[in-house]
């Protein structure tokens, strides 16, 4: 378009587009189901073809078609969202990128989560970028631990199944794990960042009870339990950790309370009211 395009949005139709062909499967639209799949199919192939940057999914490209979040540039050469995306909608794993993608995602790691981009942007690369271009360096959109961008990784391990991963990552963002001079927030809630290590007040968190992640971070935790609504029934798939040993958790779904009881065990099985089931 006349002002460019963004690759993360790009995955996100990809995502889309695969849960409306199994919602249009479901209903019998079995035009929109070809539809939908075609639509996840072409657009896979067109990021594939022409985002990858050798080692990580480009950002997106400017109405001159130049790339933004690529190794060419000078800042923001790797964005956290568009390669999560990647993961959870399949594109990587449809090019065998994944391993590639996770070491990237590696250099954005640090003690608190994963940085939204890096390097942070300047008034260097504020024709290219825009506002971000005037946000300091480590804060909120221009380089933080922005916490809505974590989910997003949280959710592409459990995805992936990486559980063990998870656990581990999980831990850095949890308000009651962090000494008080760092976040004086209340422990239950949740905050939009910490301040990036390319600010003085890194690892600050600032904004509390305050964040779009926890939708996410919902879905993430249901995706690792393991006791998901499907269309026709319920889907009992954990991906728990290694260091549980078993857990409890009691669900309403559609109507009706369903309690289940995991135990770690040598093999997969089930029981039903007590009797054990194939």
């Amino acid at each position: 378009g006349d002002n460019g395009v963004s690759v993360w949005v790009s995955c996100a139709l990809v995502y889309a587009a695969k849960w409306m062909s199994e919602l249009a499967k479901f209903a019998g639209k079995e035009f929109d189901c070809t539809l939908y799949l075609e639509i996840a199919e072409t657009m896979t192939k067109r990021i594939n073809d022409h985002a990858w940057d050798g080692q990580w999914y480009i950002y997106a490209f400017d109405k001159d078609c130049q790339p933004i979040g690529s190794k060419l540039n000078i800042e923001g050469k790797l964005h956290l969202n568009v390669n999560t995306w990647s993961i959870f909608a399949g594109i990587a794993a449809a090019a065998g990128r994944e391993l590639q993608v996770w070491n990237s995602l590696g250099q954005l790691d640090t003690p608190f989560g994963h940085r939204l981009l890096m390097p942070p942007y300047t008034d260097v690369s504020a024709e290219e970028v825009g506002r971000i271009a005037d946000i300091a360096p480590g804060m909120t959109e221009n380089g933080s631990i922005y916490m809505h961008g974590e989910a997003f990784y949280l959710y592409a391990l459990a995805y992936a199944n990486k559980p063990d991963e998870w656990h581990k990552q999980v831990q850095k963002s949890l308000l009651g794990n962090l000494i008080p001079d760092i976040s004086s927030a209340p422990i239950h809630q949740q905050s939009t960042s910490f301040v990036g290590p390319d600010h003085e007040n890194y690892g600050l968190n600032m904004y509390t009870n305050f964040s779009g992640s926890l939708a996410w971070c919902r879905k993430t935790i249901e995706k690792i339990i393991g006791v998901l609504p499907e269309y026709k029934g319920l889907l009992i798939d954990p991906k728990a950790p290694t260091s549980w040993d078993g857990y409890k958790i009691k669900r309403r779904i559609r109507g009706t309370d369903v309690h289940v009881n995991f135990v770690k065990g040598k093999k997969f099985k089930v029981k039903l009211d007590g009797k054990q089931t194939d």
